[in-house]
């Protein structure tokens, strides 16, 4: 849907989904996705490192929620390099 503007995913997805998520992201470059609440997800690192890397197609994302999805170091740095 490339009108989505918010997308509400706060609920434990575990590494498989969080690679779903990853990829539909990558693919579907909505360009008018705002908001993104992944609380709760529990990513972890591998997880998120895809997240992290698909949303450098959305430059307009304005909030980004990530409370307790233990994206560690490595999620933390491709969250860096994908806001640059």
């Amino acid at each position: 849907n490339h009108r989505l503007a918010q997308l509400d995913l706060s609920f434990e997805v575990g590494l498989e989904c969080a690679q779903s998520i990853a990829v539909t992201l990558s693919e579907s470059q909505c360009q008018s996705l705002t908001y993104l609440n992944l609380d709760g997800c529990n990513l972890g690192e591998e997880g998120f490192v895809g997240i992290a890397t698909a949303l450098r197609a959305y430059p307009q994302l304005r909030e980004l929620h990530l409370e307790n999805d233990n994206i560690g170091l490595m999620g933390c740095i491709a969250l860096g390099d994908s806001m640059r």
